[in-house]
């Protein structure tokens, strides 16, 4: 089977608010125009899956009932953007009862790259040329140790307070290249931009794409 390549976006801080964990439809809030975002993105024919990281505070752990309403309640509000995601991969898994959240298992936790290889096995993905989208250095971190080179930084959740350490220790997460937009909507040309490429000539793109640039082109129009 051909493998193609794929959009991860960070759930939290950039699809929906950060709110150090989202444990109820109540206090699930869409980023508005991120979900416009999707919109565009769900036009190419790529997989695009959202992370999940549960906090490792044990009274934030959700079970995967209400990860399954969760779920439900985000493609309802995306729904009436006509957005939608392909899939969402949780670490740790959710248990069934609570009973269960003292035996969770935390290896797939940023920064380890399992919780984007167990993603690209089971979906088929060509990792080096997909994107992550996030505001978190440690998912940044998951994601180069996991072969993927391209990666944004949103400033909509903590990337806004992340984004000057992130900028600093570029170094350490080469290969991966980090482009900084303020949001997923901003990235969306550029993003359309390389994957429609990307599936039109089976090449990545030579030219290095510059967030604060693009952003400011955005903004003109």
């Amino acid at each position: 089977m051909k493998l193609l390549p794929a959009l991860f976006i960070d759930r939290d801080g950039v699809l929906v608010r950060d709110v150090g964990g989202v444990t109820s439809p109540k206090n699930m809030r869409l980023i508005r125009s991120a979900g416009k975002a999707l919109t565009e993105l769900n036009k190419l024919p790529i997989s695009i899956i959202l992370l999940i990281g549960q906090p490792k505070d044990i009274e934030k752990l959700i079970t995967k009932a209400q990860a399954d309403i969760l779920d439900k309640e985000l493609r309802k509000k995306l729904s009436r953007l006509n957005a939608s995601y392909s899939t969402t991969f949780i670490c740790p898994e959710p248990p069934e009862t609570p009973d269960d959240f003292s035996k969770v298992d935390f290896s797939c936790a940023s920064p380890s790259a399992g919780f984007i290889l167990n993603a690209a096995e089971k979906l088929h993905i060509e990792l080096q040329n997909s994107w992550i989208v996030t505001g978190k250095y440690l998912t940044l971190l998951s994601a180069r140790n996991a072969g993927i080179l391209n990666g944004v930084l949103v400033r909509t959740g903590s990337g806004k307070d992340e984004e000057k350490f992130i900028l600093s220790n570029k170094e350490e997460l080469k290969p991966l290249n980090v482009e900084v937009f303020s949001s997923l909507n901003i990235a969306r040309s550029m993003l359309c931009q390389f994957f429609s490429r990307i599936l039109s000539d089976g090449k990545s793109d030579e030219k290095i794409y510059s967030g604060r640039q693009q952003e400011l082109k955005e903004v003109k129009k």
